[in-house]
Formats: structure tokens, sequence, C-alpha cells
């Protein structure tokens, strides 16, 4: 493991602590409580002034836009959670970075959750809420899609549905730290279990089974490694070197690679999971929230 600066010990124990913004026992499910927990926790974080957020015209979600958003630059943004905890709200801070880094509108998309909406309720979502932008006007050549996560991964799903469906793709893509494979088949889970303080492969394999039902966990659809990648935009894959989802990333570069995808996949040295929520002090979230803006900006144009 890479010698952590202070900040980067600071992020690792931060994500230990989101248990300890669980509500009491209410007799609602642990499950929903963790949701509670994950909105409580974000909102440590704040918000940079000068963001305006509202309520997200035409679906479920935030639309967050800073004085540098131009309207005819807008990106769809999905939250992680293993497809059954986050929400919209827990992204405001990163979204309004990305709005004034990207000169972009942000939309946040609060997609259904397993187990009450198990797969492929989330990706009939995302398509649904691409779509609506479309019908708005927004061509989809001035639209940028991304999410962390579970939210890469439906980041992937989405962009092999509208192929299959054959809707205009978007301009460029993002994947943060992307679970990309339910099968759990990634050597890093293993290698390094001692090394993510806030996933494991024990807490993924529940997530999958809350969200899969009896699908076939290789379903492309819900795990897009298994997916032909062939056609999507250009990709830029954002991962630290202390997930057990390094490998969902690192596989994901090579088989996009290899299918013709403009790909780049950037590894943060010492980050841990989810590390773009601590740009209010952390360098190495500031610089890789940049990095994403950046690849907006230039494939989307002004």
């Amino acid at each position: 493991m890479p010698e952590l600066t202070p900040d980067l010990r600071k992020a690792h124990k931060l994500l230990t602590l989101m248990g300890d913004f669980m509500p009491p026992l209410d007799g609602r499910p642990e499950y929903v409580r963790h949701r509670d927990a994950y909105r409580r926790w974000s909102e440590q974080f704040p918000v940079p002034e000068g963001t305006d957020v509202a309520p997200a015209q035409g679906f479920d979600g935030l639309t967050v836009t800073t004085p540098a958003s131009q309207p005819n630059r807008v990106v769809l943004y999905f939250h992680g959670g293993g497809y059954g905890e986050g929400a919209a709200h827990n992204h405001r801070e990163i979204a309004s970075r990305l709005a004034t880094g990207a000169h972009a509108v942000v939309h946040l998309l609060d997609y259904p959750l397993a187990p009450e909406h198990p797969f492929p309720a989330a990706v009939d979502a995302v398509v649904d809420a691409y779509r609506k932008l479309l019908a708005t006007g927004v061509s989809a050549h001035r639209i940028g899609v991304g999410g962390d996560s579970a939210g890469g991964g439906l980041t992937l799903a989405l962009l092999v549905r509208l192929r299959e469906l054959d809707v205009a793709l978007p301009a460029a893509a993002v994947t943060v730290s992307p679970w990309t494979d339910m099968s759990l088949s990634g050597s890093s889970l293993k290698e390094r279990s001692a090394r993510d303080p806030f996933v494991s492969k024990e807490a993924l394999a529940e997530f999958a089974r809350r969200y899969l039902g009896e699908h076939d966990p290789t379903t492309p659809l819900a795990s897009p490694l298994f997916a032909d990648l062939s056609g999507l935009p250009p990709l830029l894959i954002e991962v630290g070197s202390e997930e057990v989802l390094l490998d969902d990333s690192r596989r994901l570069y090579q088989h996009a690679r290899s299918a013709g995808v403009d790909v780049r996949i950037v590894v943060t040295d010492g980050a841990p999971h989810i590390w773009q929520h601590f740009g209010s002090f952390l360098p190495q979230a500031r610089e890789s929230l940049t990095r994403i803006a950046d690849h907006f900006r230039t494939h989307i144009p002004g």
C-alpha cells in the first residue's frame, strides 16, 4: 500500500465513519436506514457558493447549475450505492464542481432502487431520462453521461441500451470506480480487501442479490464488462489504487480498447472509493473532477 498523505488518510477515515450516521432502529429495513446514513454523511461536505440546486424537470432528481453553466452543454450523472442506496442529494457538491468545470448544466437522476425496484428498473429509468432530455430539444452531441460505482455501471448500460434501440449516443462518457462485473470475478476483490476502507466483496454480493434477483450476474446490462462496447463515445475511466473494484476498471479499459473505443484510464495513487466526494479538502478529488470536467468540455461543443 502506498504511503498516504494526511488528506488521503482523512478521506479513508471518513469512509469508515458513514455507519456513524445511521438513524436509530425504527422498524425500517437496514438497507433503507443505510440510505439515510449516506444522505446525512454527505451533508458534511459543503456545496460551493453560487450553486443553484432545483428539482429536475421531466424525471426524478436534481438540476445543478453555477454561473459557469451553459444551457447548451448538458451532463446527465448517476450516483452510486450498489443500485440500492444513494441519491441525487448526496452528489450536489460533485455536480456543482462539474457544472463549473465543464461549463454545463448537470442533471442528477434519482433512479429507482433495489430491492423494491430490481433489474432492469434502473436501466429503464436512465434510458427514459436520456430520451426526455432529447425531447426537450437538447441534441445528443451536446450531452455527456457519467456516474460513479453502480452509477458507472449504469452509465455503460445506458450506452449499450441506447445503441440497441438505435437512439443517438451522447458525445462523451465518464465512469468513476465503476462496478462492471456482478459475477465478482476481479482479482482486486481479494488483493485490495485489506486496503479498501469502504467496499467489500461480501457487500457487493448482497447488493447484486437484491438488484439481480434470478438474473444471470453476467447479463450485459447489469455487468457491462460482458457487453459489446463497440461504437461507444469517448470514455474516461477514473479509479483509485486502493479499491476492491480496481480490476473492474482495468478490465473495462482493456475491453473497451479492444472494441475500438476512444478510452482513457486514470488510476489515482492512494485513492479510495468515491474520493471525489472530498473536493473541499482533498487535492486528488479536485484533480479527478477537473479531468472529468475537461473530458466533457472537450467533447461537448460550447
